[in-house]
């Protein structure tokens, strides 16, 4: 069930898939919840882009796509990272 989520939410859920191609581009392999939030900005209120970046959070972690810290605010591939689908980058 997980791998069915996993790959559901890699291919159709928008925000799943800016967050994991920023930690694609990034140099460091990090993405932070702030840069995130400021890109969410213009489309949303601040409370809704926080209550829709907590949801992707909360579905990249349980769909183990990536990780979160929530001390750092910064969003990381997981340890066992997957690899992206031929054309993803």
């Amino acid at each position: 069930r997980k791998e069915i989520f996993r790959d559901q939410a890699r291919a159709n859920v928008g925000l799943i898939q800016m967050i994991l191609t920023s930690i694609y581009e990034s140099p460091n392999g990090r993405y932070k919840w702030d840069d995130a939030m400021h890109e969410l900005g213009g489309y949303f209120s601040t409370e809704e882009a926080t209550h829709q970046l907590e949801t992707a959070t909360d579905w990249g972690r349980y769909g183990e796509l990536f990780n979160y810290d929530d001390d750092d605010g910064v969003f990381e591939l997981e340890v066992a990272e997957y690899t992206p689908p031929e054309g993803e980058a």
